[in-house]
């Protein structure tokens, strides 16, 4: 039987894959490389959610230092190949699955590169301005042999990348499984599982660094959304902690400062999970922030 290694380091690729691991676990072998903010405590340790979830032959990748500074990602990335590089010699995959952007996706890329294994892409071919996933993305489009977009106008850009038609697949977007699948909880159930009452008007917040500007700009960037969401006075805020990149910490330090000064009105969680985001958003007045969520899924 076939060997497929999928490569999670977040909380929101877990959350796109977690169905693509459950269907394909009935026709192939899957390992699942779990790493990144997934064992991080300061990030919620979402690596819960794939054990909860049943999900088999999960391997752990310890590799991002607490520090999220330039030379700390930069040394994680290290880390992160180190630890792959044995992996993939014990373990012998066939194919290699990963999805997105992020940074931490060059760990398994370049050791299935120098392994010889083919790499299959999800969700390639997007477009997202002033963050260097647009490179990243770009760079593992070239390095990927499959590739999966989630639409039409998406494959048309890997195709003007030089990428061969037969290794294109249009997919859809696999965040649209947690619509279909998942029951979503009531108002009463959120408020016993995170102890809020949305029956109250909410906004839910994430906002996350956008990387390719300065640390000061990002400083800046923050104190004026909080500024914004100090006007309405009348709305519950609930914050999500930031992904894992330079200047996260500006945003998540920020983030509780502000909390610490609306207490009981203002709400700060380092993850809140799949399931209970997608039910807050259903409820939610609004969601403000700059991530794409490729299709609600942390």
């Amino acid at each position: 039987m076939k060997k497929i290694l999928i490569f999670t380091s977040t909380r929101a690729e877990y959350g796109l894959l977690k169905w693509i691991i459950k269907k394909l676990s009935s026709k192939f072998i899957i390992l699942v490389t779990a790493g990144g903010t997934h064992l991080s405590h300061e990030d919620g340790y979402t690596i819960r959610e794939i054990i909860h979830d049943k999900i088999k032959n999960v391997i752990e990748l310890p590799f991002l230092l607490s520090s999220r500074d330039k030379t700390s990602l930069t040394i994680s990335v290290g880390n992160g190949l180190i630890q792959m590089a044995q992996i993939f010699r014990i373990n012998k995959p066939d194919y290699t699955v990963i999805l997105g952007d992020r940074y931490e996706l060059y760990i398994p890329a370049i050791t299935s590169l120098l392994f010889n294994v083919p790499i299959v892409h999800l969700h390639g071919g997007e477009i997202t301005e002033g963050v260097i996933d647009e490179q990243i993305r770009h760079a593992i489009t070239k390095m990927a042999h499959i590739h999966m977009p989630s639409t039409e106008f998406y494959a048309k850009n890997i195709s003007r990348m030089g990428e061969e038609d037969w290794r294109i697949h249009i997919v859809g977007a696999p965040g649209l499984e947690n619509a279909a699948r998942e029951r979503l909880f009531s108002i009463d159930e959120i408020k016993k599982k995170i102890g809020i009452n949305l029956k109250k008007p909410s906004i839910l917040c994430t906002y996350h660094a956008v990387t390719l500007e300065s640390l000061n700009k990002t400083t800046h960037q923050i104190r004026n959304i909080i500024n914004a969401l100090n006007k309405f006075s009348d709305l519950q805020i609930i914050f999500t902690r930031p992904s894992a990149e330079v200047g996260s910490e500006i945003i998540a330090r920020n983030i509780k400062d502000a909390v610490e000064k609306h207490k009981n009105k203002w709400f700060y969680f380092d993850s809140l999970g799949i399931k209970t985001y997608q039910s807050i958003l259903k409820y939610a007045k609004a969601l403000v922030g700059n991530s794409s969520k490729k299709l609600i899924c942390i």
